[in-house]
């Protein structure tokens, strides 16, 4: 199985409608041509899968009816940019981690409204003894974000509302309430990280693009997380660089 965390095109958040189209095709295309029609596929939602998250760059109106996360859900016949499913004995659950400004092109990550009554129904519905997966685009919980080129430091440190949840809290009291979320998965940083905390691991994994095909994101290289689920609940990961290397001065 596949799971993608997002940013699946080269950034439709800032790309003219007709890019962002041609972006889409190559990016399905790749899918088709690589991958088994037998091996399922699933997706979260990046920030740069949200078209005309800004607006200006877009040359979007904000009327158009693939507008804001309208395109993602379309390309991949999605009903929700939420949702769970399972399989061989372990329950997956994928999230929306953009909660968007009205704004302007900003959003707060976090996990609000409809989408966290869902999530909490649908935890509640599992047996505890079921293993559940969750995925984020943007990390729950990371180590790398104090290690990142956008984090602020000065005599206080701030992580961004755009680079990490904000309401890491409250979701950390609920996992404490169902021991059985066993991993929580992320991108977003194109950094790698694994964090133990509460009983619980949160990955994060960088990206196949690494520092968006300019090379590795600082210690970073190109690569996936490759992920082995087992029957009793337990998992191993491993971080895979797949030799990719980017072309100086192209």
């Amino acid at each position: 199985m596949i799971l993608t965390g997002g940013d699946l095109p080269m950034d439709i958040a800032s790309a003219e409608q007709p890019r962002s189209a041609m972006l889409w095709k190559l990016f399905k295309k790749v899918l088709a041509d690589e991958v088994p029609s037998s091996m399922p596929i699933h997706h979260a939602i990046g920030n740069h899968d949200i078209w005309g998250r800004d607006k200006d760059a877009c040359n979007a109106t904000g009327k158009e009816p693939f507008f804001g996360k309208r395109w993602f859900l379309d390309e991949f016949g999605y009903s929700r940019t939420y949702y769970s499913y399972d399989m061989a004995g372990w329950h997956f659950i994928v999230l929306d981690s953009f909660d968007l400004d009205q704004s302007g092109p900003e959003y707060t990550s976090r996990i609000v409204g409809e989408q966290l009554a869902w999530l909490k129904a649908d935890l509640r519905a599992m047996a505890p003894t079921t293993p559940i997966v969750l995925l984020t685009h943007v990390p729950i919980i990371s180590a790398a974000n104090f290690f990142d080129r956008k984090t602020e430091t000065d005599s206080d440190i701030t992580v961004l509302r755009t680079r990490m949840h904000v309401d890491y809290r409250e979701l950390d009291a609920l996992f404490v309430k169902h021991r059985n979320v066993k991993l929580c998965l992320s991108g977003h940083l194109h950094l790698l990280d694994r964090v133990e905390y509460n009983g619980l691991t949160h990955i994060c994994d960088g990206a196949v693009c690494g520092d968006k095909w300019k090379g590795p994101r600082q210690q970073t290289p190109e690569g996936y997380g490759l992920i082995d689920l087992y029957a009793d609940g337990s998992f191993s990961h491993q971080y895979v660089s797949y030799g990719w290397h980017a072309r100086r001065g192209v």
